[in-house]
């Protein structure tokens, strides 16, 4: 049988100390960079217009870098695009402005917006330990079944060496009256 040394058991106490501080650390790392990732979610809601939504994406900055929302898109089903197309993204914006701000209003001209698949987006920046918010309307092709939307927003960090990030949010389409949060997939 092998025996150890007094030597031999304190190296090998310092290498198990040592392999434990390292994990510790990976561990650390992990959870602080996961933490200062910027988080993006959408809201859904009903403005009562069937097939059309008031969407509002919202972007959180943990980071300690400025942040600007770049475009945002919906995916394109078939070619050439017809009344089949799952969704289409629209001018809020413009169409708030046309009802004198009014929300109330927005649905009469929500079907007179301009729609599109992917925009970029016109948001200010998103200062650190802040959360912006750009909003659109969704509008759901009139023979298209979809009960989930599906978006990707691109986003960038304003450093010397801008750094892009995207994440996907989809989510369920809700009834009448009701809001939905969108998640990252």
């Amino acid at each position: 049988m092998f025996e150890w040394s007094r030597a031999e058991y304190i190296a090998a106490l310092a290498f198990l100390v040592s392999a434990g501080s390292a994990v510790l650390s990976f561990l650390t790392y992990r959870r602080t960079r996961r933490a200062e990732t910027p988080h993006a979610w959408a809201e859904v809601e009903g403005i009562g217009l069937s097939d059309c939504w008031r969407l509002s994406i919202y972007l959180a900055n943990p980071t300690k870098h400025v942040l600007k929302i770049g475009k945002v898109s919906v995916p394109i089903r078939r070619v050439p695009v017809d009344d089949k197309q799952d969704f289409l993204l629209g001018d809020y914006t413009g169409a708030l402005s046309a009802v004198g701000g009014d929300i109330a209003m927005l649905h009469e001209t929500a079907a007179a917006a301009g729609r599109f698949f992917s925009n970029i987006a016109d948001g200010e920046a998103i200062e650190p330990d802040a959360t912006g918010v750009v909003r659109y309307l969704l509008f759901r092709g009139r023979f298209s079944t979809a009960p989930k939307v599906k978006l990707s927003v691109s986003f960038r960090s304003m450093q010397e060496r801008p750094v892009t990030f995207t994440r996907t949010l989809s989510g369920d389409i809700p009834a009448p009256g009701l809001t939905i949060h969108l998640k990252r997939v």
